[in-house]
């Protein structure tokens, strides 16, 4: 059989939602493997897939766990790609320099809460719609978004521990980390961003 068009591979996504597999992650994962499936198979589209379907769908669903740990692969080597890319890269040097120039102009505490206080309400708002999503199990993804923000909770954490201590340290010490920090979570969102537009392009029309 030749490759699924766009229409085949939406009904599969539509018929592993209906059985209840909510989280478009893990769908995902799934759709690529039942239609990787029927394109090595010869024959009507419609009939393979039921045939397909009545002799794995108990395996399929047995297997979710596996499905979930390729998606949170992904996010994550999404995640890595995205932390390194030149973008991000330069992100880190306009937000250094603006912090240095915030420490000129202001002082080190300005400069330091700035970047602490814009880290806080960017992490939030890239935890809390996740936190609702995994809680309420709408439609979303779960996988990707714990993989992604499992680190940055960290991350948050690990700044509140080390705060204290940088406060003796140099000034130039203290608006990196910062930066750093501000630079992981942009990533975050920018990693969530791209990951949708590559879930929702394998289901465009």
């Amino acid at each position: 059989m030749p490759q699924l068009t766009n229409q085949q591979i939406h009904f599969i996504d539509d018929y592993l939602e209906k059985i209840g597999v909510v989280y478009e992650d893990i769908r995902f994962e799934m759709t690529d493997h039942v239609a990787t499936a029927l394109e090595n198979q010869e024959g009507d589209f419609m009939k393979n897939f039921i045939d397909f379907m009545l002799q794995h769908k108990e395996e399929l669903l047995l297997q979710s766990k596996a499905f979930a740990n390729m998606a949170a692969k992904r996010a994550l080597k999404l995640f890595g790609h995205t932390l390194i890319s030149p973008y991000m890269l330069a992100a880190l040097a306009v937000i250094g320099f603006a912090s240095y120039r915030l420490y000129v102009s202001y002082g080190l505490e300005v400069a330091k809460n700035s970047l602490q206080i814009t880290f806080s309400v960017l992490f939030f708002l890239a935890v809390f719609p996740a936190a609702i999503a995994v809680i309420t199990k709408r439609r979303g993804y779960s996988v990707a978004h714990k993989a992604i923000n499992g680190p940055g909770l960290m991350l948050y954490m690990l700044m509140l521990i080390i705060n204290p201590p940088l406060k003796h340290t140099q000034p130039w010490v203290i608006l990196s980390v910062f930066s750093v920090f501000l630079v992981y979570v942009l990533t975050m969102h920018v990693t969530r961003y791209r990951l949708n537009r590559q879930y929702k392009s394998n289901y465009a029309a």
